[in-house]
């Protein structure tokens, strides 16, 4: 869509994540075998046509940046518009339903000034999902909103209702309010996405160019009866990453073959980074079952509901379950994992055994030795 630009706030890292992002954004996260999880939103972008796209970086970009390279794999190397790369703000401010922080957008104002799209679609990066952007801004456009907002039902009730945002509504649609607190299991999750009128998200900067943090919901909570607040409900399969024990089931969620058919075979492409590597070599003796293993792996053990990125290796003996092993992880002989997630490049010496459970898994930080 020409009226609409995009803009990702891939600079949000909430502590739950722990070690997990100590080394890199949470934006960069492997999920999947060979995905990033910011994969998910820019996708999404792109395949409502949107061919100009910043995104808001942490400090630690340079996994960021590998990922994306000019952003040839989502078609954004162009001579118009094209993929942004945008400094964000890191004074430590880290709270759990802050992403879309003002003074980011306002630190990169040229990247709205020079632009002549009316709309802009805001994302968080940090959602697996795969939705249609396209029909959510066309809802916006239709219905004259300044504002957008993407929710969808709950279905029971949160551990920690005050991280997220929950709306409430009106006739037509409207938003007519938001809450931190869940009073009913079916309630109107906020999805971290917003489309808003490019005008307006400037006049809001505007309007807040004194205030030192503030989070662009909040403003836009602060402005609900003076703005026309609009919402757009989502279906289907969704997952919010905010904590290492929802990435781990998130991504054993991609061992169901219904889950995996709404992400990835549909007409919406996910896209991601081409490498090129050999197949996986599945040996003699080895045993796979319901797992998802990418290119470039050596199977020598037994691999049971778990998921491999590439050049991984599991060695006779080895036994992996229920597991996410990152890129170039080594699984020697006789090894024992069982609930883990093992990040890049990390050995498991042999007959090492390491088991968490599914409600609490076990992560081995990145090229570590056990």
């Amino acid at each position: 869509m020409k009226k609409v630009m995009g803009l990702i706030a891939a600079n949000y890292s909430p502590d739950l994540l722990g070690d997990l992002t100590i080394e890199r954004p949470l934006a960069a996260m492997p999920f999947g075998g060979r995905y990033r999880l910011l994969d998910f939103a820019l996708s999404n972008m792109v395949n409502m046509g949107i061919h100009t796209v910043g995104i808001i970086t942490p400090s630690h970009y340079r996994p960021i940046m590998d990922h994306l390279g000019a952003g040839k794999e989502w078609s954004l190397d162009r001579k118009r518009g094209g993929l942004f790369i945008l400094p964000g703000l890191n004074y430590g401010y880290r709270n759990m339903a802050t992403k879309f922080l003002l003074r980011d957008i306002m630190n990169n104002m040229e990247y709205l000034i020079r632009a002549d799209e009316e709309h802009v679609i805001i994302s968080s990066a940090n959602q697996v999902f795969n939705i249609s952007f396209e029909a959510m801004a066309k809802a916006h456009i239709a219905a004259d909103a300044d504002v957008t907002l993407l929710y969808k039902q709950t279905t029971g009730f949160y551990e920690s209702p005050e991280e997220k945002i929950f709306l409430n509504l009106g006739d037509a649609g409207r938003v007519d309010s938001m809450s931190h607190s869940q009073a009913a299991v079916k309630e109107y999750l906020f999805c971290d996405v917003i489309v808003i009128k490019r005008k307006l998200l400037m006049q809001f900067i505007e309007w807040y160019r004194e205030v030192p943090y503030i989070d662009l919901m909040e403003v836009i909570e602060q402005n609900i009866r003076t703005v026309n607040v609009r919402s757009y409900e989502m279906t289907g399969y969704s997952h919010r990453i905010d904590s290492v024990e929802n990435y781990f089931q998130t991504s054993m969620d991609l061992l169901k073959k219904e889950v995996r058919e709404e992400l990835f075979t549909g007409e919406r492409k996910i896209y991601t980074k081409v490498r090129d590597n050999v197949p996986t070599r599945y040996e003699t003796g080895c045993k796979v079952r319901n797992s998802l293993i990418a290119n470039g792996c050596i199977i020598q053990g037994q691999i049971e509901n778990s998921v491999l990125s590439r050049r991984c290796v599991v060695k006779p003996g080895a036994v992996v379950k229920n597991c996410i092993i990152m890129q170039g992880a080594v699984i020697n002989s006789g090894a024992v994992l069982e609930n883990a997630i093992i990040d890049k490049y990390t050995e498991i010496s042999a007959d090492t055994v390491i088991k968490g459970r599914a409600e609490k898994p076990i992560y081995l930080r990145k090229m570590a030795t056990i």
